[in-house]
Order: structure tokens, then sequence, then C-alpha cells
């Protein structure tokens, strides 16, 4: 992940690039090179009563499920999106006000996943996906895991840190994933959020 200067440590930014991909620590293995070019993540597995993790939060309109970081909850009322309505959305928060999480449902894409259009879209999308939230764009990655190519952008905006996922599986829909976090709380948070991304499940 091609990073910029913060103010943050970059051990403490992705814990999805900087321990999944074998650049250091040891909760998770070092990823194989996919034939496709773009690396393939492995997971530590998280047992289902771990308390890293909260219950599975299932949206049935969106056919897609998680567990999120423990105490976060779902909000019944979330502020308004960014950007473009969102679609079969989810909004959960830790009640303490520490980090929140928000999830939909997007038509779209590109329209192959193969290597070179995925870069391409990691190059587009970097800073757009930054000024949407009126951030300053810290990096973007691009992994596989299980069958999905996701594209991962992170942001920093005044004191917190936005990771923003697209779990893209075939062409014309995906799903965005935001987790954010005061940058102070991001590294205590890095191995929650990271046992929470290899919680994912899509049906679409």
């Amino acid at each position: 992940m091609n990073m910029r200067g913060t103010g943050i440590a970059a051990a403490s930014l992705v814990l999805v690039s900087l321990v999944a991909c074998g650049r250091g620590g040891d909760d998770a293995k070092s990823p194989k090179q996919a034939d496709s070019g773009i690396g393939v993540m492995q997971f530590r597995a998280v047992p289902d009563g771990d308390p890293l993790l909260g219950s599975r939060h299932r949206n049935a309109g969106g056919r897609y499920s998680f567990r999120p970081p423990a105490p976060w909850v779902p909000v019944k009322s979330p502020p308004p999106a960014a950007g473009k309505p969102a679609r079969f959305r989810s909004h959960l928060s830790d009640p303490a006000g520490k980090g929140y999480m928000d999830a939909s449902v997007a038509s779209g894409g590109p329209p192959k996943l193969d290597p070179v259009t995925m870069n391409g879209l990691k190059n587009a999308l970097g800073e757009p996906l930054a000024k949407a939230v009126g951030g300053t764009l810290i990096g973007a990655d691009l992994f596989r895991f299980n069958d999905f190519t996701v594209l991962q952008v992170m942001t920093r905006k005044d004191e917190w840190v936005l990771l923003n996922l697209l779990f893209f599986r075939n062409p014309g829909s995906y799903v965005q994933v935001t987790y954010a976090a005061p940058a102070s709380l991001y590294h205590k948070l890095a191995r929650a959020i990271e046992a929470s991304i290899a919680s994912f499940e899509w049906e679409g």
C-alpha cells in the first residue's frame, strides 16, 4: 500500500495490508500470490464465540452478513450516507462513540475483475473516495479473499481513519463496507477490524 505522511505510524493503519500481506506481525499468514497477480489473503479464523467480535449481523435485502467488532451494535436511525443513496444499508457503531461501520450494496463497477482492470479502478477511485468523505487519501490496495476481489482505500479525516472496502464477486454490483475509528484507537482496533473483514459473506 502506498502510504503518505499522516502523522500515524504505518503499522497502525491497515492491518489487512501491513500484517496480512506478510509485512509484520503474526495475526495472519503471509498471502499466496494468485495466478491473477493480485495477492490472496489468508486470514486467521475467528471462532464463533470469540469476544473480539459481536454477533453476526445479517442484511436480508442485501443478502450479506458479517460480525462487527465488539461492542458495535446496529443503529436504527443512522446518519445520512455520504454520496449517492445507499441500498440495503447497515450502520453499526460503538455505544461509546469509539468507532462505527457502514455497509451497503451498489450497482455498477468494472466490466471485468482482471488485474489490469482492477488496478485501473484502484488508481481511479482512491482520490474520489477520499474526497467524497472530505478526507485525505492515505493509500489504496487490492487483495483476493475467498471468492471476492476487494479494493481497499484508507482515508484520514480530521482525527479519524476510514477504511473503505469494495467487495466484488461478479461484475455489475458490489458491497461497500466502511470501518471508521479515531486515529488514536485504530491500532488497538486493527485486529478486530481484520477479523470482522474475514467474517464477511455475501450471496450476491
